[in-house]
């Protein structure tokens, strides 16, 4: 059982679905007989995520207000 944790953890699961969603990609152009420049709008106007997810932008947002926050209330404030 250990060997096979230790092969488990060598496979990148998201290197197999990458390629297999590119082989995927590329029978269904060759079948739909679709041109190089239909495949590319294709692939460009499909639903699959891309970007940060909400939890990164939230992250982003709270240490933005952070730094903010500690910038403009607590430096030291000395007009002369």
């Amino acid at each position: 059982m250990e060997s096979l944790s230790k092969l488990k953890n060598k496979i990148d699961v998201d290197k197999i679905l990458e390629k297999g969603n590119l082989a995927k990609n590329m029978v269904r152009n060759l079948v739909m007989n679709y041109s190089e420049t239909e495949a590319k709008v294709i692939d460009a106007t499909n639903n699959e995520a891309w970007g940060p997810s909400s939890t990164v932008i939230f992250f982003f947002f709270f240490d933005f207000l952070f730094f903010f926050f500690f910038f403009f209330f607590f430096q030291n404030k000395s007009y002369t």
